[in-house]
């Protein structure tokens, strides 16, 4: 894939646009935002994405601290570093040592003086950024702005930063504040928590209404603007949490186009999970010389052979010994994506050589993760959303409403291209267990952990008999339901709140 830069007059709109202010309890959220830039967002709204995701120049400082969680640290980069702090507090992602997101992995992340400012920052500044967008529009369009597919896409936007916000924060029946524009156009906040119902009613309103505008419009040709496809998967995505799986299936289909074939393994790992241009991927961003952000970025904490974080001896990411001995011998995963312990692999990162030039290579340690590979200087690509995902919300929500021989049936289909000696006539809780498994193994490193054991009610477990977590203060045990699944709001916020805001529990 040929990687452009970005001139200077847009990173210097974006990098402006990072300025606004940490939260809605704070006062201006427009200081430094000029309106330049605020007639950009009226074209493309999906600017709040691309700011939060620390669209910089090439200096660490500003690549640190360009719109995302305003810390000074290389694990606050956007979107993809909040995934990372998902999975980091999964069964599924083992860590060794103590450096950037190993918080996350023992839990401390998510308390209140810790980096749970990253995420709250993040989707925050994407709700504000959006709303900027949307009340563009509504003022110079006041008869007609519904119509508009910059106020669809905004509102898309919008709707997906709540929806993370609300799965993170929401408990005991309290949501999060909530910031809406009003139908003259201006912004408004509320500084208290709205309950869970009510944000989930807005939600769903934002995204249908997205949709209804967008499936009459052509997808654009890039995969880094929303379309009616990426809005039908955000809509499936709410509907498996809301657990209305009917609608979750129908928009999974819809995200599909009713192409319910899976993607074969091939298609998947073309790539190595760092190109745009995959089959498979349906929403993302392409990261190039402009946008790359080095250290502080999704390959330098992911890759295993990149010269970043993720490499052996470093904060390295392996996956949990159950989930490895899980699958088959056979299972191409399990070859492609875990270190067996024994195979040497090489990198065009890794500069030690023989006495005859040639290459040495290195043995990897067992379970380490080989999946994701950018062999660029830090300008992988960033994936949001793949069709393989919505396979799996077809396949789930199918079995929850009763259709086991449809959910095993896709299952078997998808399966096929991944392990030819898989066989599993499953029923029942067992079959929905497998189910789990795969989705777990899929999408291993790409953000679903936290999210989906939340859905699907499943506790903590690290220390097990043979377990491979050792990392002092790792090896947790946490029983579903706890708080300790849930953030807290960062103490900023809290205090900014002059009271308004109602702290969730410790844990």
């Amino acid at each position: 894939m040929k990687k452009y830069l970005y001139s200077s007059l847009v990173l210097g709109s974006l990098l402006m646009l990072g300025a606004c202010s940490d939260d809605f309890t704070e006062n201006s959220q427009t200081d430094g935002v000029s309106g330049e830039v605020i007639e950009q967002m009226g074209v493309n709204p999906e600017l709040a994405l691309s700011m939060a995701n620390n669209i910089g120049n090439s200096t660490q400082l500003i690549q640190r601290k360009s719109g995302v969680g305003s810390s000074t640290g290389h694990a606050d980069f956007g979107q993809k570093s909040i995934e990372i702090m998902m999975d980091g507090m999964s069964n599924d992602v083992m860590y060794k040592r103590y450096n950037w997101f190993t918080y996350s992995y023992n839990y401390d992340d998510r308390l209140e003086s810790y980096d749970t400012s990253i995420i709250y920052n993040y989707f925050t500044r994407v709700v504000n950024t959006a709303n900027r967008a949307i009340s563009l529009v509504v003022k110079s369009q006041p008869t007609k702005f519904q119509d508009n597919p910059v106020y669809a896409r905004a509102l898309g936007i919008r709707g997906y930063a709540y929806l993370y916000l609300i799965q993170l924060y929401g408990y005991d029946g309290d949501g999060v504040p909530t910031q809406i524009v009003d139908a003259d156009g201006n912004i408004v906040d509320t500084f208290s928590r709205a309950s869970i119902v009510d944000v989930n009613k807005m939600i769903e309103r934002d995204l249908l209404q997205s949709y209804d505008v967008l499936k009459s419009i052509p997808n654009a040709a890039t995969k880094e603007q929303l379309n009616k496809n990426i809005v039908a998967g955000i809509l499936s995505r709410y509907y498996l949490y809301v657990e209305n799986f009917a609608e979750a299936k129908r928009f999974a289909e819809l995200a599909l186009d009713g192409n319910l074939t899976p993607n074969s393994f091939e298609v998947v790992n073309n790539g190595t999970f760092a190109e745009l241009n995959n089959l498979d991927w349906m929403w993302g961003a392409n990261i190039d010389g402009g946008r790359t952000t080095t250290y502080a970025s999704y390959f330098s904490h992911m890759d295993s052979f990149n010269v970043g974080y993720a490499k052996p001896s470093d904060t390295e990411k392996s996956v949990d010994r159950r989930l490895y001995d899980g699958m088959n011998a056979t299972d191409k995963r399990k070859v492609e994506w875990f270190a067996d312990g024994t195979t040497r692999y090489y990198s065009v990162h890794w500069k030690e050589v023989d006495s005859n030039g040639k290459p040495v290579g290195k043995v990897l340690p067992k379970y380490l993760n080989t999946k994701f590979r950018d062999v660029t200087a830090f300008l992988g690509d960033y994936s949001y959303m793949r069709k393989t995902e919505m396979f799996f919300n077809y396949m789930e929500a199918a079995y929850r409403l009763g259709d086991e021989g449809t959910a095993l049936k896709m299952l078997k289909e998808y399966m096929q291209s991944r392990d030819d000696k898989y066989a599993a006539n499953l029923s029942g809780e067992e079959l929905f267990k497998e189910i789990q498994k795969q989705k777990r193994i899929e999408f291993w490193g790409e953000g679903f952990g936290l999210l989906d054991m939340k859905r699907w009610k499943v506790g903590l477990e690290r220390d097990y008999e043979g377990t491979n977590h050792t990392l002092d203060g790792g090896v947790l045990n946490i029983k579903y339901p706890s708080a300790k699944f849930t953030y807290q709001f960062p103490i900023h916020t809290f205090n900014a709140s002059n009271g308004a805001l109602k702290q969730n529990p410790v844990g």
